[in-house]
């Protein structure tokens, strides 16, 4: 007894001291005068006012409770956790005179300063572990790649920063998690790189006054009836006789696409059957979306009595502020947010899912930075420890966080977590759960997610404030549908070029025959008829190449363009070469010319092959040794993508 107090008071001691000493800075990103060997070192994005599981007072206990929970644990018994909030330099402004192609992904500042940040400190050692979101985490992941975002931000395949979990992690140690979110912490759906750490997904919020929300049939409970004042029956309305009763934060850029596909998903009725029989054709131009388009901004302009530009501009903390004080009697936030409102005693609040149960998720995951210096064995036991099913229960408990548990699972701790947290548990089970990345993914070709990311934003608010039905139906259709130039897609400026190029082609053939026939004649012999066919045959060759440039679905094909264009030159410039060099010969060595022996073709012709042999030897090393892959190239947000 008096053993079990002494060790207690010990614990308590323990914690008191790292809680004083522990630091979390929000302004020393990158700062290598903070390191210490026996400080686990954690980057997470800086949370805003309303993220109460990020908080620094939060973040302390959580490395308290870490510490405490691993005397016994030999490999990590003398490590802390060290947080720190990966902030932009504000001083260092974004670069905006940038080409146009590049500038328009450049619009959402915020974004474009975290991923900036983020992107840094994960080629670096400053940091070993990164909390990343699952819009972050394989974003730039693709089969086509963006090279002015590589260029720009100046990455290319981010995974590679990464520890490959794979070896050390099974997929029993991960059971216990839902089957999706550990799927989507694998690149390709083999290779473990994220472990599951916390999960949302979007949620309204109503002051309990109101008639039970989650109650109401999917006929009543919808986007339309969301806005009138008098929603649900029985509604107290006789303050709000003009202004709807719904609060949406709109200047959130994440929220907003997140309204836009759970509205689209509502009206295209996409459950998870659905989608998989529709095969991601639902922004197809073909299924006529511009009607659902329009629908979407009708519904913002009636939210917004038409004033939309002011609308874009509420935040959380407006939208926030008015929901707490019962000026606006549903809210549209996360689940997450639940953590925020607990501290107003005096509100008392029920949740429910979006119309028709659509909800997007977000999946948080910890990544283990390939780059740290610390022992990968302390790190992964690290990462175990903190997504474990134990750390995953002490945060819900402590800080209202949301585990990532299958929750259908027959699992006794899982199920008593389900009965102080039923709200949480019967939302997932009922909604039917988007996956933003999932959602514009329709095939290999469809752009990565970081692109969209950027893109999407800017389109949406374009949309809603000019009303450009064609610019944004062209968005979401490239999104899907990266431009293949083939016969189904030929415009008439390609038409143009392919007739130019096929008199070309009969015009060199005729020469090319004309060439031969008469290569006998003695004008023709001086330069030599057969480097004259050489030539021919190389030009004919590189007219082929526009053709060929925009069909290219694979990197074997690229391989095959580098190829031919080494061919194609070659068969140009050696014959040519050597046809200038003969006629400087003849006529800088008249008195010595003797056209049955000098002039001879036999060693510039060897020498001619030797050249084309060696350029076609480098060229099978390079595509060999270096990494070929296809890239898009973009001018606006509305114009069709090209791939190169």
């Amino acid at each position: 007894m008096y053993c079990f107090i002494f060790q207690a008071i010990l614990i308590n001691i323990l914690i008191f001291l790292i809680n004083y000493s522990t630091k979390i800075t929000a302004n020393e990103v990158g700062d290598k005068t903070l390191t210490n060997n026996n400080n686990i070192r954690i980057l997470i994005k800086k949370p805003k006012p309303f993220e109460k599981q990020y908080s620094e007072e939060n973040l302390l206990a959580l490395s308290s409770y870490f510490l405490s929970s691993n005397v016994n644990n030999t490999l990590l018994k003398n490590y802390r956790l060290e947080f720190h909030y990966c902030e932009s330099d504000d001083n260092k402004k974004i670069d905006r005179q940038q080409p146009k192609a590049t500038s328009i992904y450049l619009k959402d500042t915020e974004y474009v300063q975290y991923l900036e940040c983020t992107i840094q400190e994960l080629k670096s050692n400053h940091y070993d572990i990164f909390i990343l979101d699952d819009k972050f985490l394989f974003s730039d992941s693709s089969f086509v790649e963006n090279i002015r975002l590589e260029e720009y931000f100046k990455f290319r395949h981010l995974y590679k920063n990464f520890l490959n979990l794979t070896t050390y992690i099974n997929d029993g140690d991960l059971e216990y998690h839902h089957p999706r979110v550990v799927m989507d912490g694998k690149l390709d759906k083999h290779s473990l790189y994220g472990l599951p750490f916390e999960l949302d997904f979007d949620l309204f919020y109503y002051h309990n006054e109101v008639q039970k929300l989650e109650n109401l049939s999917p006929e009543i409970m919808t986007w339309e009836n969301l806005l009138n004042p008098n929603f649900p029956n029985g509604f107290p309305h006789h303050e709000f006789e003009v202004k709807p009763s719904l609060a949406l934060p709109l200047a959130d850029k994440n929220e907003l696409i997140h309204l836009f596909i759970e509205y689209f998903s509502d009206k295209k009725d996409l459950t998870s059957e659905r989608k998989q029989k529709l095969n991601a054709n639902y922004f197809d131009k073909d299924s006529n979306p511009e009607k659902i388009y329009n629908s979407f901004r009708e519904y913002i302009l009636k939210y917004s009595n038409s004033d939309v530009s002011n609308l874009l501009k509420e935040d959380y903390e407006k939208v926030f502020s008015s929901f707490i004080n019962k000026e606006k009697k549903i809210m549209k936030g996360r689940a997450s947010h639940f953590a925020y409102f607990k501290t107003f005693p005096n509100l008392t609040l029920s949740s429910t899912l979006p119309p028709k149960n659509f909800s997007v998720i977000t999946e948080k995951y910890l990544v283990i930075n390939g780059h740290s210096e610390k022992d990968e064995r302390v790190l992964v036991e690290a990462a175990r420890v903190l997504t474990s099913k134990k750390m995953q229960l002490y945060r819900a408990q402590q800080f209202d966080s949301i585990p990532t548990f299958d929750v259908t699972r027959n699992d006794p701790e899982i199920k008593e977590y389900c009965t102080a947290h039923s709200y949480l548990c019967t939302s997932q089970q009922q909604m039917d759960l988007i996956s933003l990345k999932s959602m514009f993914k329709k095939n290999k070709f469809s752009i990565n997610f970081m692109e969209i990311r950027l893109l999407l934003p800017t389109a949406l608010y374009n949309f809603l404030l000019d009303g450009n039905v064609k610019a944004i139906s062209n968005t979401f259709d490239n999104i899907m549908n990266v431009t293949l130039y083939n016969i189904g897609t030929v415009n008439v400026y390609f038409l143009i070029l392919y007739s130019i190029m096929a008199i070309f082609v009969i015009f060199m053939v005729a020469i090319l025959f004309m060439v031969y026939k008469n290569r006998d004649h003695p004008y023709l012999k001086v330069i030599s008829p057969i480097f004259c066919i050489l030539a021919h045959i190389g030009l004919i060759s590189n007219a082929f190449t526009p053709i060929l440039l925009t069909h290219i679905t694979s990197p074997f094909i690229c391989k095959f363009i580098y190829l031919h264009g080494i061919i194609s030159r070659t068969l140009i410039i050696m014959p040519l070469f050597a046809v200038v060099f003969r006629i400087f010969y003849i006529y800088t060595n008249k008195s010595k010319v003797n056209f049955g022996e000098k002039l001879a073709d036999k060693y510039l012709f060897i020498g001619v092959v030797v050249i084309l042999l060696v350029g076609i030897i480098i060229g099978t090393i390079v595509m060999c040794v270096k990494e070929f892959y296809v890239v898009t190239l973009v001018i606006s947000i509305s114009d069709p993508y090209i791939i190169l």
